[in-house]
Formats: structure tokens, sequence, C-alpha cells
């Protein structure tokens, strides 16, 4: 005769024994999320006349918004690549760039920008990344301000929010098995307010903020938002435009995101406009976060997501950037130092421990993510090299493209990202 219908109808000591083993062997083992951020403004357009050149403006260094920027832009200030000039094709330096860390900092990232934050309890992180729409430059307004001050909202929006639901499944087993699936490693019962954000709510509450900031008049940015829950594992994100990710998984492209166009060069965006901009009673469709392309899977150990602007995504075949996260895994595990890491600060306490030198993984990341930047902008300054912009130009411009070759100029800012399970 079986005992087994015996323990299922009692809380006998052999029952619990063997749900504490069930458990222990089933619990969900914590992730890290190792970041690393480049980027690089384009050159200036010299070919514009001075008096026809938009001036840079800037939120003040003392505003909420300045004061958030540039603890960004410190956060990630060995990414910048501009330290390093661009070689064109004949050995001339073409666009290269003074690293004068005081001119001009609040635009290091030309036009785009970015925000990594934790989201509360330390249930996630999540990352953004906007590309204002140069367009705007014709009216006398600077783009950079728009891209800015979305993320700047984003990132507040994230940081309320947490990266999974709080109604988890209750064990509805013997209380010794509740006690292990609530307090073993790698699990936690989500204490403390609020609710559960995933990537488009975090774009939606951001432009929404945009939307009523009266530091911000007019602009237009394209947008990608992605939280990585670091107890399952799962990434989730929503984009907007030509912005976007690629999900690396060894020598395999997992996902990589398509953009999102109205036409070609004319990415779909997140815009705001004047009242006194519109006829009376007349107001244009405008694209809004419900329309994000959403997108998500769980992640695993060594894993690898970029997050990207259109000035990698125009210069760079997906195959490209696969091949230089193979050789960035290719250092890491030889332990040699990669070209540029004396540029690389630790990262501060928000991102790893206190004064901790940064993890092999980490290095990674920054590396990768320098590199692809530093290819971006040897293929936009190349007319010999094929890009994916001068094949979209050649088989969607039409006519007026026709002619276009080699890459095309813009800023170009990475974010990667470098996963590890149970470590």
């Amino acid at each position: 005769m079986s005992f087994l219908p015996y323990l299922r109808r009692t809380h006998h000591p052999l029952r619990t024994f063997l749900l504490l083993r069930r458990c222990i062997s089933t619990l969900p083992r914590p992730y890290t999320f190792h970041v690393g951020v480049a980027y690089a403004r384009k050159p200036p357009d010299t070919s514009l006349p001075e008096k026809e050149r938009v001036p840079s403006v800037a939120f003040p260094a003392q505003s909420p918004k300045g004061r958030w920027r540039d603890e960004m832009i410190g956060e990630w200030r060995g990414g910048d690549v501009r330290k390093v000039p661009v070689v064109g094709v004949g050995g001339e330096e073409r666009g290269a760039q003074a690293a004068d860390e005081g001119k001009d900092r609040e635009h290091a990232m030309g036009e785009d920008f970015v925000f990594v934050q934790h989201m509360k309890g330390q249930s996630g992180l999540a990352l953004g990344i906007a590309d204002g729409v140069g367009g705007w430059s014709a009216s006398g307004i600077d783009p950079s301000l728009f891209s800015q001050c979305l993320m700047f909202h984003a990132a507040h929006a994230a940081s309320k929010g947490w990266a999974f639901p709080a109604d988890v499944d209750h064990p509805h087993e013997s209380e010794g098995g509740r006690d292990v699936l609530y307090s073993g490693e790698g699990w936690e019962v989500r204490q403390g307010d609020g609710e559960e954000l995933g990537p488009k709510e975090i774009l939606q509450k951001g432009y929404d903020a945009v939307l009523v900031d009266p530091d911000v008049e007019m602009g237009a940015s394209t947008a990608c938002v992605l939280t990585l829950n670091s107890k399952t594992g799962k990434l989730r994100a929503a984009t907007l435009g030509d912005s976007g990710f690629i999900v690396l998984r060894g020598p395999s492209i997992q996902h990589i995101q398509a953009p999102q166009t109205h036409y070609f060069n004319c990415p779909k965006q997140l815009s705001k406009y004047p009242i006194h901009a519109f006829k009376k009673g007349k107001k244009p469709k405008l694209d809004d976060p419900s329309i994000a392309e959403e997108w998500e899977c769980t992640l695993r150990h060594g894993d690898v997501v970029l997050i990207y602007t259109d000035g990698l995504s125009d210069n760079l075949f997906a195959s490209e950037m696969l091949e230089l996260s193979l050789l960035s895994q290719a250092y890491a595990a030889s332990g040699i130092a990669g070209a540029g890491d004396e540029l690389f600060p630790p990262s501060s306490p928000s991102i790893s421990g206190p004064s901790d030198p940064d993890p092999p993984e980490t290095l990674q990341a920054k590396r990768l993510a320098r590199t692809c930047v530093e290819h971006a902008r040897q293929a936009m300054m190349d007319v010999t090299a094929l890009t994916p912009f001068e094949l979209a130009a050649k088989t969607r411009g039409g006519w007026e493209w026709f002619n276009w070759i080699g890459g095309k100029i813009d800023d170009v800012t990475v974010i990667a990202v470098v996963v590890t399970e149970g470590m």
C-alpha cells in the first residue's frame, strides 16, 4: 500500500522534508546585469555659415534635469569615444573632436541621451536610449533638450516601479515549504508599495511628463526602453522609431529590433508642439507610446544585449555587432586588457558596489560598447564602406537617395549589457 496519499493529507515531517528538497532545487537564480555605455557626438557641420548654425542650449547645471544629466555623463565619462580621433581612408583624421571635458560637456552625447536606472527594491534594471530628431534644428530648436528630458522623466518613473508584479504564486503547501519559497537564496517577497512597470508604461510616463514640462517647448525623439528582471531574467522591450536593440547568445543573433518608420529616413517619433503652432481646432495626429513595438524573452547566462541609436545600426550590420561581441568575449576569457581600458573609471555604487573594482563582465560590457561606437564612427567616415544605410537608401530611398555611398554621419550611442546568472 502506498503511503503517498497519507503524506498529501497531512503535514508529515517526511512530506515537509521532500517539499523542502523540491523547493531548494527549483528556486530561481538571481541575475546580474553588467552595463557599459559609450557614445560619440557627430562632428559639427562646417559647411553651414556660422550665422546659420543653431547654438547649443542646455538645461542649467543646477536645475534637476541639469544635475541628473551631468551625473549620467559623469557616470559613463569613460565611454566618450571622442577622446580618440577618427582616421579616414588614406590615414588622414576626419571628424576628430577634442576631448575637452569642460567644453560643451552637456552635449557630450550630441542629440542622443540614455538612462540606466535600478528599479524599486533592486527588482531589476531599466535602460533607455533616445535620439533627438535633428530636423528641429532648422526651427532654431536644440534637439538634445527633448531627448534628455524624455530620459530624465522615464528614469524617474522607472525608479518608482517594480520589475515584477506583486502577485507571486503562493505555494499553498506546508508552512515549512512556504518559508523556503519566500526566504531561500535568489527569491524575496516583494516588500513595499508601488506598481509593476513595463517598458511601454515607463515610456508613456516619461512622454506624458515631457508634454507638460515647461522647460521643453517643442521637439521630438525616437526611443527604446528595456526592463531586465533580476529574479527571472526576463527582458521586456518597447521601441518607437529607429533606435533599437539586439540580443546575442553565443555565436547567434536571438533577436534584432526592426526600425519603425513613416518612410525612408523618417522614423516614427514622440513629438511636442506648442499650442499656437496649430490652426484653431486642428491638431495633427502624432505618434505616441501606444504604438511602440513590444518584445520579450528570458535571458540566459552569457547573453549580450546592445541598445543603440541609429548611428550604430545605420553604419554597422548585425553580423558585425555579433563579431564585435564575440571578440569582447574572447578578450574577457583571456584576461588580456583591452585597448582603452584605462579610460574606464570604476562604476559608481549605484551600479556595482561601493569602491569595488569592476568585475570582468562589466569591463567586457564597457569594452564592447566602446568598440561598437569606434567601428560605427570609422564606417560613417568611410565612403568605401558598404553600410546598412547605403543599402536602405538604394532599395527604399527613391531616386534622390540612389547614389548614396558609405555610411551616415550621426551621433552614435550604445548601451551594452552582459548577463550573468547565479553568480
